[in-house]
């Protein structure tokens, strides 16, 4: 059963787990890349994967979910990765963070095949990019070393966030006993193996 199909998700025990469960996982990996930022790479935090919570919520349980969760996750990082502390919220990654997720749930929404996570994780990559690119414009203080390393981890946060979605997508398929509506897509091509076999 795909997952529109099924209750709200403050109806399903199932579902509200999941949710959670996604939420505390993109959380422990937003603190673990605040704890590693430090003086030399200040903008070490462009390369978490802050996309990764919306982009399962979407595949997993509901896009318009998706898209609360990702202002959430946008909150939430304003205020993870404030790493000089003068403010109360740093909004380059808030910002960045609702951008990247906000990317990451259109790019998977008419997804067909899991490669189409990695295409969804490289488009992640170049809005991030982009958006980075325009907040360095604004920074003139910044130097050409850190600019150069914020432009890459910026890069390389879409691109984590599409081999951590790989990678836990079929944690919960199996944790969970579900089929998300990439995998039934998948079971439903004519060429795969099982129905191959089965003519």
């Amino acid at each position: 059963m795909s997952a529109k199909a099924q209750p709200p998700v403050s109806q399903n025990n199932v579902q509200l787990l999941m949710l959670v469960l996604i939420l505390i996982i993109t959380i422990v990996f937003m603190k673990v890349f605040s704890m590693l930022q430090n003086l030399d790479y200040p903008y070490l935090a462009y390369l978490a994967p802050t996309a990764m919570g919306a982009m399962l919520v979407a595949i997993l349980l509901d896009a318009q979910l998706a898209f609360v969760a990702a202002v959430f996750f946008g909150i939430l990082a304003s205020v993870i990765f404030n790493a000089d502390h003068l403010q109360d919220f740093d909004f380059k990654y808030g910002l960045l963070t609702l951008t990247s997720s906000f990317t990451a749930i259109f790019s998977i929404q008419r997804a067909s095949q899991r490669s189409s996570i990695l295409k969804a994780g490289m488009m992640v990559s170049l809005c991030a990019l982009l958006l980075v690119a325009s907040l360095l414009l604004l920074e003139d203080h910044d130097t050409k070393r850190n600019a150069f390393f914020a432009a890459g981890f910026a890069l390389g946060g879409g691109l984590l966030t599409a081999v951590f979605v790989i990678g836990l997508l079929p944690f919960f398929e199996l944790a969970f006993g579900i089929l998300s509506p990439l995998k039934l897509v998948e079971l439903s091509n004519p060429n795969h193996p099982l129905l191959r076999a089965s003519r």
